[in-house]
């Protein structure tokens, strides 16, 4: 046999593996033109964004599970009126479109909750890794510096070891976001929840001007070919995942649960799974960490029928 006519066969043999699968999604092969057609048909500068995905799942699946945590379960209304009340504090303290804010805070629902808030005015949120200390996290703050900063109770050790090489002055607002209520607030800090929970939960009048193609927010590489590097993320890129992974690859439904066990501060957690599970209604259930021991108990807990992975995990 010629080497034309071996290609030729193996061709076949592959062809033939992949057809049953083929077949078996071939019923979706409508849905699947129509969300290419529908997401094609956006252009950077349409009012779509993370926030009016957000603002659908409140209308259409209100009382439905937007994020498991732990023993939490919100809804898609409750979810949404909390990122609302961030949106509107924010912009009371005159935070506007394209302002970068750095959010030092752990995966924890009131991380997506600061990133949608902060969304919704248009301003960008510089998610830094939880896990840098020292020089390099002095470093990627600096990278994408604002005035604001947002603390969690969780990380504040960290952000004090390096707040003095930041040279702080008077415009400079320190915000502290609690975790089990009930921390003291340190000196010089906000109570970014007390503060909130005094502002409207109705949708800002900020969000109508949020287009496709502005970013919202900066996540950071891992530095391993030298100091991080900050990458913008734009609505699109989230959108997107909208609608290859959540719409065509997995055909997420609202009924469906979806379990990410990763960091928000990557674009695997805060697109993939995060922008497949919002622009799908799907609820999400999410971990502070990676567990292999309790992977498949939570998996059980949630009653999740998808999971996010990348290699070392598995």
């Amino acid at each position: 046999m010629d080497n034309t006519a071996l290609t030729d066969e193996r061709s076949v043999l592959k062809f033939t593996q992949l057809l049953p699968g083929l077949l078996s999604i071939s019923w979706r092969i409508p849905s699947i033109v129509k969300s290419f057609r529908e997401f094609l048909k956006f252009e950077d500068n349409s009012p779509v964004s993370l926030g009016t995905a957000l603002e659908n799942n409140a209308k259409k699946f209100g009382a439905r599970p937007a994020i498991l945590y732990e023993d939490i379960s919100i809804s898609h209304k409750d979810f949404n009126d909390v990122v609302n009340r961030y949106a509107n504090y924010f912009i009371n303290q005159d935070v506007k479109k394209g302002d970068n804010v750095m959010v030092l805070v752990d995966n924890r629902p009131e991380l997506l909750m600061i990133i949608g808030g902060l969304s919704k005015v248009g301003a960008v949120a510089s998610l830094i890794n939880p896990n840098q200390r020292g020089d390099v996290l002095l470093y990627s703050i600096n990278l994408t510096r604002g005035r604001m900063f947002i603390v969690g109770e969780e990380l504040l050790a960290a952000f004090e070891e390096v707040k003095e090489d930041l040279n702080l002055n008077e415009f400079d607002q320190l915000l502290f976001q609690k975790e089990q209520s009930q921390t003291t607030v340190p000196a010089k800090y906000t109570d970014l929840e007390a503060q909130i929970a005094n502002f409207p939960s109705t949708t800002p009048d900020t969000l109508s001007s949020v287009t496709l193609g502005d970013p919202f927010a900066y996540v950071f590489t891992s530095g391993t070919t030298g100091l991080p590097k900050a990458s913008i993320q734009t609505h699109r890129r989230w959108y997107s995942s909208t609608y290859w992974f959540g719409k065509i690859v997995m055909n997420l439904k609202p009924t469906d649960v979806h379990y990410c066990t990763l960091p928000f501060c990557h674009t695997n957690g805060l697109n993939v799974s995060w922008g497949a599970c919002a622009g799908c209604g799907t609820t999400m259930a999410i971990r502070r960490k990676f567990s292999a021991s309790n992977f498949w108990k939570d998996v059980h807990k949630f009653n999740a029928n998808s999971f996010i992975y990348i290699g070392e995990i598995c």
